[in-house]
């Protein structure tokens, strides 16, 4: 759980509670409830906990960058932006929630960034994460192994203990074949700003908007 907490009232009955003990501890919100004093009444005040978010991405022409930080936008500022050439594990090990990205290139590989971060991703201690996805691509050039990269993160994510969440229609896209589809679903949010940039600030809105529902 997150130790940032933001208090959201202090008080009940106009007086000041000062002793209080921890009760109902839970991600989204903590319970206190008054001790030690004279009045009756148990104070319950409310702690919002903020959501702890690490965004890494690997990124080459700068699409992927540039989505991942529509995504920071999107989620506020709860979330952090790394780009992974310059990440560790400790940093993917310090975060509740992770959201991984990177483009595909040549025939299905692995933005050569994010490649290099493989390893640290296997590495890491990842169980009793959630993990959401992204990825870049051209379905049209390269429709056979449209954000195939994606579909690798993916798998290398299959024995780490984490849940994934985030999975997308493939309803509105024109391709072969992907890695990145598991059950007739994207693993993950597919953008593709090389044929279909007029759809991405959508893609991004909506997927954002059903991460802040499964983000723990």
């Amino acid at each position: 759980m997150s130790t940032q907490a933001a208090l959201l009232m202090g008080s009940l009955d106009k007086k000041v509670y000062t002793n209080v003990t921890v009760t109902n501890v839970g991600r989204q919100e903590v319970v206190i409830a008054q001790v030690g004093v004279t009045h009756s009444k148990c104070a319950k005040v409310k702690f919002a906990f903020m959501k702890s978010i690490g965004i890494f991405y690997g990124s080459s022409s700068g699409n992927t960058e540039t989505v991942a930080k529509q995504i920071q936008k999107g989620l506020g500022a709860d979330a952090q932006v790394f780009e992974v050439s310059k990440a560790k594990k400790e940093d993917l090990e310090k975060f509740d929630n992770l959201i991984l990205g990177t483009s595909t290139w040549g025939f299905g590989d692995l933005q050569d960034d994010f490649e290099g971060f493989m390893s640290q991703i296997e590495a890491a201690n990842l169980s009793g994460k959630t993990v959401a996805l992204f990825g870049c691509g051209d379905q049209e050039s390269y429709s056979d192994t449209f954000v195939n990269g994606m579909g690798q993160v993916w798998q290398a994510l299959q024995n780490k203990g984490c849940k994934i969440v985030g999975q997308t229609s493939t309803d509105g896209y024109s391709f072969s074949a992907s890695d990145a589809v598991v059950d007739d679903k994207f693993v993950g949010l597919a953008i593709d700003e090389n044929n279909q940039s007029d759809m991405t600030d959508e893609r991004i809105a909506a997927w954002v908007e059903t991460l802040k529902s499964s983000l723990s």
